[in-house]
């Protein structure tokens, strides 16, 4: 046999070969190639990552519910400072808003006599994230233990109105992202939140959940 007719035979069997394994690939359930999201028994992970295009593009589709809920102890309102107007009897419930410009993130909070501060700061380039098996026998999607997942996201942060009092340049913010799911991040994971705010002057967090994820 000629070399170059070895050349089209051996060709034509490695396309052969590529067209039945695709046909078997796309033939196989679901649940058979997408198990990278699947989580494993006992799994415990805690680390950083990258919030990429991708990522942010998820979480940004995250939609706080209109009421979030001031942390509070026995002690209150000692130990809670940076508020304006934070006196004992104080209203703990505020109503939220939230506007996104990529990576900038812009927060209100009004609370119950219509005072309202703005809160400013941006997704950073990287996240600590935990998924960890609670033994709770639910289930993921695809299989294995549906996860408890943190995505918590830190960094400066400004603010003004009922905030401006207790901002200064080392002000700093965490954001915690808490939901449910498999190894791989989607904007619907994710029910509900937890912001602190602390700095020289300030120490307070709300609390509260996120709505059904704004539609792409």
């Amino acid at each position: 046999m000629k070399t170059g007719q070895r050349r089209l035979t051996h060709s034509k069997r490695a396309t052969a070969l590529l067209v039945v394994a695709s046909t078997l690939l796309f033939s196989l359930p679901a649940n058979s190639y997408a198990c990278a999201c699947c989580a494993d028994d006992g799994e415990w992970n805690e680390g950083k990552a990258k919030i990429d295009d991708s990522t942010l593009k998820e979480i940004n589709l995250l939609n706080p519910a209109p009421t979030a809920s001031l942390y509070t102890t026995d002690a209150f309102p000692d130990g809670t400072t940076g508020i304006a107007g934070i006196a004992e009897g104080s209203s703990q419930s505020y109503g939220v808003s939230l506007s996104r410009d990529g990576r900038k993130w812009t927060l209100v909070l009004t609370d119950n006599k219509g005072r309202r501060g703005t809160l400013v700061f941006s997704v950073p380039l990287a996240a600590t994230f935990l998924n960890a098996d609670i033994h709770d026998g639910l289930k993921g999607g695809g299989g294995g233990p549906l996860l408890y997942k943190e995505l918590r996201l830190e960094g400066k942060v400004w603010g003004n109105g009922i905030f401006a009092k207790g901002i200064t340049a080392d002000t700093k913010f965490r954001l915690v992202l808490q939901g449910r799911g498999n190894r791989c991040s989607s904007a619907e994971d994710f029910k509900n939140w937890n912001l602190r705010i602390s700095g020289p002057k300030a120490n307070y967090s709300f609390y509260g959940s996120f709505a059904r994820p704004a539609s792409q």
